[in-house]
């Protein structure tokens, strides 16, 4: 052969590249899918914590299982549209609502659950207050910073 020309490589020399690609490749998806499970894992986690925070019942606590994060979610839910029908009843319908045919004294419990997906699906989200959990933002907000207040309990906890 002319020592110029390149030598072409053997079909064994191909099939050892084409498999030693393969393995890569395959190591690779691997990887991603295992990444990808443990990133919605986390997300999954991060959600539970933020829910568990909304729902008086079990925000202090600090082992909860999700089944309870979720029941605990279900009954505040259900208190929240108790309390909503029950001022609804009382106070009458607000001035933004008042342009719906709504009969206040007929409403129950499950028209309440209706009106509630009715009035959240005509609202743009923009206009939905987001609350926040970000302890920062609450911080920020306070005229007395937290840690001064905690400090003035335990002056007051020591001079008694």
């Amino acid at each position: 052969m002319d020592k110029l020309s390149p030598e072409k490589p053997t079909n064994k020399q191909t099939s050892r590249a084409t498999a030693s690609t393969l393995i890569t490749y395959r190591t690779f998806v691997k990887r991603r899918m295992q990444e990808c499970r443990k990133r919605k894992k986390q997300q999954r986690i991060h959600e539970y914590r933020r829910l568990r925070t909304m729902v008086p019942s079990i925000s202090k606590k600090t082992k909860v299982s999700k089944v309870t994060v979720i029941e605990e979610a279900i009954r505040y839910i259900d208190q929240l549209h108790n309390a909503l029908l029950a001022r609804l009843k009382t106070r009458g319908l607000p001035r933004c609502m008042q342009d719906m045919n709504i009969d206040v004294d007929s409403l129950s419990h499950g028209d309440i659950k209706d009106l509630v997906c009715e009035v959240m699906s005509n609202t743009p989200s923009s206009s939905v207050p987001v609350l926040s959990t970000d302890n920062s933002s609450r911080e920020r907000n306070r005229i007395i910073p937290s840690y001064f207040i905690r400090k003035q309990k335990k002056m007051t906890k020591i001079s008694v």
